[in-house]
């Protein structure tokens, strides 16, 4: 599996697909490796997180996934087309939870919205977390990160996809 080290802020290369560290931050003091992307269009959380979960569908299909943000269900279903099948989506709309719902990829949903308060989710849940676009002004709040931090299991990742 590559590695970005204990924490880093990589980009991703479309036209390559690959991974490459952007620059290092300090040593961690939290539980989970991060790795904070940056990419020019998509939903390409599935893409950034298949190569370091496992190769094959077999080791994906057991990667519990937590979907920030998941507004209609797209990343969802680009994740599940590789092979993640234990899909939950948490986004604070009613609206965009029942079109989510239609695609027919994820088995929980939480109509919240992440912020510092205590999500009704338990500690330690997911080994990864996706958000795609859903960081930045008027949207999910940096304060946000540690609820985040609590809710994936140490080792785990949070994949933020930003353009």
């Amino acid at each position: 599996m590559p590695s970005l080290g204990s924490r880093a802020s990589s980009c991703l290369n479309p036209s390559a697909a690959i991974l490459t560290p952007a620059r290092p931050v300090p040593a961690p003091t939290s539980r989970i490796r991060t790795a904070a992307l940056c990419f020019s269009s998509g939903y390409s959380s599935a893409i950034v997180l298949a190569p370091f979960v496992g190769p094959d569908e077999k080791q994906r299909a057991a990667v519990r996934i937590l979907d920030v943000g998941a507004g209609t269900g797209l990343a969802g279903v680009k994740m599940a087309a590789l092979g993640f099948k234990q899909l939950d989506a948490l986004d604070p709309s009613e609206g965009m939870l029942k079109e989510a719902k239609q695609k027919g990829v994820y088995t929980n949903f939480y109509k919240e919205y992440i912020d510092d308060k205590q999500l009704p989710i338990a500690q330690d849940t997911y080994d990864s977390m996706v958000i795609v676009g859903g960081m930045g002004e008027n949207a999910i709040p940096c304060s946000a990160l540690h609820e985040m931090i609590r809710v994936v299991k140490p080792g785990g990742y949070i994949v933020n996809v930003t353009r």
